[in-house]
């Protein structure tokens, strides 16, 4: 074969190569037979700032093949009759056996989760969850059968309305309430809330959209389409870096900028952040916070290129040379045992036997401490993410991270199987801290925080 030959056959094989990347990038094309509107049913809406996310991402799915999915609002009570009388195409949230649960076998769902929900563990404020919520007196949704069977305990109950069930937390027929994360924070956007607090994720499952089942050829495109964009997005997310300014190198630059592995969601979290833009403004600082995962957070710290962290465990992290503790305490939090299997209860590092994987993350010090007081065979993990990975593939048998950051990174990640907490083993305080460049200004702004603070002390 000569040279010109040689190039044609190599360029031919190059745009073979291409063409799926292309097909796949190109503009919306429309699947066939499959409908130009979706009516879905939904428990929530994409308003909701938990679910939105994952809603908004189905609606997108489908649009790349001109399917306008519209998620309708149906309250919980209607919205089963709904299906039954085939009202809609299908429905955007329901467990993986829901349809032959039901008797609705005219449904069909793909492989591939739309999300996980959390049922989390609200107490009234300034108490905590036990350890073991056996003999508790814990009411529930008395609609979300799964929180039932998963509770199973003779005081749990479950109630008719969020009504009943916060009114009977704040008369203390009950002492705990687990409740769809979704729905709590829908319900305290209408009723004041402020003397309840949201504890830890209890019990964490995958949901799946059902369509009927004349949409098949929509539910294989989803299978295909949706992790996809998923992964995409989280890539995005977890890659995007905010710009962070080194006052060192450039010293007339007025603005500090800190980095924070707390969700933005976590109501504390807010109030961290209004805090801090006043504690820097009364020193003439504008003020700007990044949020990524707490190894990500403390690197950044550590190398200079950030200003300051919002939440450092006085107890090993502020050993470090690298911060400078502020003594304010900003953020409790339980070292949280999660895992695929509930048939055990871990109250301490030493329940955990010497055959036991446990993985925790990689820059978690005080976890990795407390693990380390018992015989566990003890896995560093890269990301929560990964950890989960392990947990659903047998490669650990627990996952230990702190429970304030659970509920945000379950938010992300489309959970195969249940997950369950199945301990919490001591509470952890954080405090804010510096990187050493600041530890002049320290004193002042540590009085500053104290102050502003107050209101929402500890």
């Amino acid at each position: 074969m000569n040279l010109k030959a040689f190039k044609y056959v190599l360029s031919i094989g190059f745009l073979a190569l291409l063409l799926p990347m292309v097909v796949w990038a190109s503009p919306a094309s429309t699947l066939s037979g499959a409908p130009t509107v979706l009516r879905i049913a939904c428990q929530e809406s994409t308003d909701n700032p938990i679910l939105g996310r994952p809603l908004t991402d189905l609606i997108e799915t489908f649009k790349a093949v001109n399917v306008d999915m519209q998620v309708v609002y149906v309250p919980p009570a209607e919205s089963v009759q709904a299906l039954r009388d085939k009202k809609f195409d299908g429905s955007c949230a329901r467990q993986k056996s829901f349809s032959s649960l039901s008797g609705m076998d005219f449904l069909v769902r793909p492989e591939t989760p739309l999300f996980s929900i959390q049922y989390v563990a609200v107490t009234r404020k300034g108490e905590l969850v036990p350890q073991d919520l056996t003999g508790v007196k814990v009411g529930y949704q008395g609609s979300h059968v799964a929180i039932g069977k998963f509770l199973n305990t003779s005081k749990s109950r479950g109630y008719g309305s969020l009504h009943n069930l916060f009114s009977a937390l704040k008369s203390k027929s009950i002492d705990v309430v687990v409740v769809l994360e979704a729905s709590f924070y829908r319900y305290q956007e209408a009723v004041p809330v402020g003397w309840l607090e949201v504890q830890n994720v209890i019990f964490s499952t995958p949901v799946y959209l059902h369509l009927m089942d004349k949409h098949k050829a929509l539910i294989d495109f989803f299978d295909r389409r949706y992790p996809y964009l998923r992964a995409q997005k989280n890539t995005t997310k977890e890659s995007y870096q905010e710009p962070l300014l080194d006052l060192s190198d450039n010293p007339k630059d007025k603005t500090i900028n800190f980095t924070c592995s707390v969700p933005p969601e976590y109501s504390l979290a807010t109030h961290f952040l209004t805090v801090s833009r006043q504690v820097f403004a009364d020193l003439g600082y504008n003020f700007r916070m990044h949020y990524s995962s707490r190894m990500r957070a403390l690197g950044e710290l550590k190398n200079g290129s950030a200003d300051g962290f919002c939440a450092s465990s006085n107890q090993v992290d502020s050993d470090k040379q690298w911060q400078v503790h502020i003594d304010v305490p900003i953020f409790t939090s339980s070292i949280q045992v999660l895992s695929m299997n509930n048939h055990r209860v871990v109250a301490s590092a030493a329940d955990f036997k010497s055959h036991d994987r446990v993985g925790f993350l990689s820059g978690s010090l005080h976890i990795e401490s407390a693990l380390a007081k018992g015989p566990a065979h003890l896995l560093s993990i890269t990301t929560f993410e990964k950890g989960l990975e392990m947990l659903a593939t047998d490669k650990i048998d627990y996952l230990v991270e702190y429970s304030l950051a659970v509920t945000g990174q379950l938010r992300n990640v489309l959970l195969q199987k249940p997950l369950y907490s199945v301990g919490l083993i001591e509470q952890v305080t954080f405090y804010p801290s510096l990187h050493p460049r600041h530890k002049e200004q320290a004193p002042l702004i540590e009085k500053k925080y104290k102050e502003y603070w107050a209101p929402f002390k500890l």
